[in-house]
C-alpha cells in the first residue's frame, strides 16, 4: 500500500474513534442529567443550577408553543 493509503485509513479510523467517543459522551451526560433530575429535580452546571420538570403525556408542538406563549 502507499503512503497516501495508510494516512487516509490513519485519517479514517481516527474520525471513526472520534464519532464513537462522542456519541457514548453523549449517551452518558443524558444518563447522568436523567438519574440527577429523578433523584434531585434538577441538575447543575458550573455554577448554575437548572430544575427539571417531568412531563407525563407527549404534547404535541402548537399544544406545547399555546400553553408557553400566551
Amino acid at each position: 500500500m502507499s503512503t497516501l493509503a495508510y494516512i487516509s485509513f490513519a485519517a479514517l479510523v481516527t474520525c471513526s474513534i472520534f464519532l464513537l467517543g462522542a456519541l457514548c459522551g453523549w449517551v452518558y451526560a443524558h444518563g447522568v442529567i436523567a438519574a440527577e433530575c429523578e433523584r434531585l429535580g434538577g441538575f447543575y452546571v458550573g455554577t448554575n443550577i437548572y430544575e427539571c420538570k417531568r412531563v407525563d403525556a407527549p404534547v404535541n408542538r402548537k399544544e406545547r408553543q399555546q400553553e408557553v406563549m400566551p
